[in-house]
Formats: structure tokens, C-alpha cells, sequence
């Protein structure tokens, strides 16, 4: 049965709203005003919203506008109640989302037609999501293996090599060997473990009982986590001297080992493809109810097509760039964050002869 919230300061609106939708089977909740509208949402993560404007406390465009920069509401479908509709009002709300508007007095046919078109319209893009999901798991699935073929090829031809001629090698061809050997091992390592993170991951998404533990997980000291493995990353990777910090701190709805997970993968995706002695910028801010974490780094393009690509697993630019497996963990790290109501967005913008590319975290805060 799906949800609908009912955020109305006039009772006698607000009632007959809510009389229809329970006629028409849908569970309803009711909010007087925007404030409490806010956290109704929150608490009981509705399949849509019908609003009213003008409100005391927070009006409906407040309510949509902090709505919006929620993960977990950003999406809900959202219509507004207005007694007049100025191409100002459309104006305002289109910007900030809303899915349609509904002048006052409106007939039953107008609202459940409303309603009815909303909730078919969300139906077909969660189905699509959760196909995009389905795809990003197979696809991740079938592309581990392949990614493990290239370094298996490396340490079965160097032990090959040692095996047919053992005594026409020198001690500098033993030791390439050995560091062939060695490199392709560990990068298979590397590799194989992705995998097993993965699979904990599909495995935890699958299992309500676990998906729910842990999105209420609370994690505390988000500045000293964040720290930790942005200074243990750079400094592997010789960036000390590179590194920009702005982090803010706050709990968390996200387990450390995870946090550990999806900072390791975009840290190191950040010292990869830029140069040394170029800036990586880690900032991380409260914004009402989320985190946001960013991280920046200059160097080459991040094509848009390979952005939007990415849920379906590629490394962008293989052909150019030899380090593997960008894809991989960057896809693993999106993954992670949707199970914690979360988002991971790229974005890559031109600056002068280089490009500027922002991967921006969205996590749930714990109150």
C-alpha cells in the first residue's frame, strides 16, 4: 500500500485530502505545518508528498528545498496545493523539483488523477534504477575475473621463464622476474579482494535485516575517521605535501570499516590521476541533515559519457591510462553509499590545461 503525506495548515483541507487518499487506499499521514512536515517525511519516507505553499512556520517551497538535499527524500515525488498559481509560483517550484501543482478548489478526479500519474511516473524510474543496480552487479560481477586475466598472464609467463631456463639467467633477469611476479600478485590481491568487499556488500543489501543495521549504524567523530585514511592514502602515495583539508565533524550513519572502504578507493582514485605537486582537496560539511564530502584533484578529464557510465562498470580512458581497476573501486564505493541512503556523484570541469574532478559523498547524519 503506498504512503502519502499530507502537509496542509488548513484542517478542514487537510482532512478531506486525507479521506479521499484512505478511500482510495492509500496510508496517509498528516503535518501541519512545513516544520513538522520535514520530519514526518523523514521518519516515514513517504512514496510521495502533497504540500501546501503557504504555511505558517516553513512554507511548502522551504519544505521541498530542504527536502531535496536529503538523500533518502530527495526523490520522493512531490506536488503542491495553492490557491493561486503564478508563473512566478510554477516558476519557483519547477526550479526547486516539484512534480506538479494542484489549484485550489480541486475535485476528487483532479486529485486522485494527480496523485495516480505521480506515482506511476516514480514506479517507472524506480523500476529503471533498480535495473541500472541489477546491471552494476552483474556487470561487476563478470568484469572482476577479467580484471584478474592480466596480471595471472604476467606472473604465468615470468614463471615460465624461470622454468625453462634456469640456468641462462642472470641475476638482474631473476630479479625483473621476481618483481614482475611479485607486482602482478599483489595487484591480483587487490583485486580479489574488491571481489570479496563487493560480495559482503551484495550480500548486505539483499538481507533487510542487515540493510537495516546498519543504516542505523552511528559512527562518531567523523573528523578523526576522515583524517586517519586521508593521511594514511597520501602518504603512500608520497601527496602529504599536496593535501588540502577543510572536514568539519559529525556522527554518522555509516559503519568506520566502510567509511575506511569508500575514502581508501577515492583518495587513491584522487592521487592516481593527478600529478605530484597538484593539490587534493578533502572537505567535508554539515548540511542539515547530511555529510558532504568532497574530494578534488587536478589533472586529466573525467569524460561525462564514462561518468554516466560508471554504475555499469568501465575504467575511463583503459586505452590512455595504464592503472586498473578505477572503475572497479569506484563503482564498489557508489554501490556502498546507496546502502546507506547515500549518494556518490563526479563531476569534472575544465580548469585551464588540466580538468578539476570533484567526487561528492553524501552521507546520512546521525542526530
Amino acid at each position: 500500500m503506498k504512503k502519502i503525506l499530507v502537509i496542509e495548515d488548513e484542517i478542514a483541507v487537510r482532512m478531506t485530502i486525507s479521506e479521499i487518499l484512505k478511500a482510495a487506499k492509500f496510508t496517509v499521514f498528516q503535518a501541519e505545518n512545513g516544520k513538522v512536515g520535514i520530519e514526518k517525511a523523514i521518519e516515514n519516507l513517504p512514496d510521495l508528498i502533497v504540500c501546501d505553499i503557504m504555511m505558517p512556520v516553513l512554507d511548502g517551497f522551504g519544505v521541498l528545498e530542504e527536502l531535496k538535499k536529503l538523500p533518502h527524500t530527495a526523490t520522493i515525488p512531490f506536488i503542491f496545493l495553492t490557491a493561486k498559481t503564478t508563473r512566478v509560483d510554477l516558476r519557483q517550484g519547477m526550479e526547486l523539483g516539484a512534480d506538479d501543482y494542484l489549484t485550489k478548489p480541486f475535485t476528487r478526479p483532479e486529485l486522485l488523477a494527480a496523485v495516480e500519474s505521480r506515482l506511476a511516473k516514480s514506479e517507472t524510474i524506480k523500476n529503471i534504477t533498480e535495473s541500472n543496480m541489477t546491471n552494476l552487479r552483474k556487470n561487476l560481477s563478470m568484469a572482476i575475473p577479467h580484471e584478474l586475466l592480466t596480471p595471472l598472464t604476467g606472473i604465468i609467463s615470468a614463471s615460465k621463464i624461470f622454468l625453462e631456463n634456469p640456468d641462462l639467467l642472470e641475476v638482474e633477469d631473476i630479479t625483473e622476474l621476481g618483481n614482475q611476479i611479485y607486482s602482478s600478485a599483489t595487484r591480483m590481491q587487490t583485486i580479489v579482494n574488491k571481489f570479496i568487499e563487493f560480495s559482503r556488500l551484495l550480500v548486505i543489501a539483499n538481507d533487510e535485516e542487515s540493510l537495516k543495521e546498519h543504516q542505523s549504524s552511528i559512527l562518531e567523530d567523523s573528523h578523526g575517521q576522515i583524517h586517519e585514511v586521508v593521511i594514511h592514502k597520501c602518504s603512500k602515495w608520497n601527496r602529504l605535501d599536496d593535501l588540502q583539508e577543510d572536514i568539519q565533524t559529525t556522527n554518522l550513519h555509516i559503519k568506520a570499516d566502510h567509511l575506511w572502504l569508500l575514502l581508501r578507493e577515492v583518495i587513491d582514485n584522487a592521487c592516481k590521476y593527478s600529478q605530484e605537486g597538484s593539490p587534493i582537496i578533502v572537505k567535508g560539511e554539515v548540511n542539515q541533515f547530511v555529510y558532504i564530502l568532497s574530494i578534488t584533484n587536478i589533472g586529466i578529464e573525467f569524460p561525462k559519457e564514462q561518468i554516466a557510465f560508471i554504475g555499469a562498470f568501465s575504467q575511463f580512458d583503459r586505452d590512455k591510462n595504464e592503472q586498473q581497476g578505477a572503475g572497479l573501486g569506484l563503482a564498489i564505493a557508489m554501490f556502498m553509499v546507496s546502502i546507506y541512503n547515500g549518494q556518490l556523484e563526479i563531476d569534472c570541469v575544465p580548469l585551464e590545461d588540466k580538468f578539476a574532478t570533484t567526487i561528492k559523498i553524501s552521507i546520512p547524519i546521525s542526530a
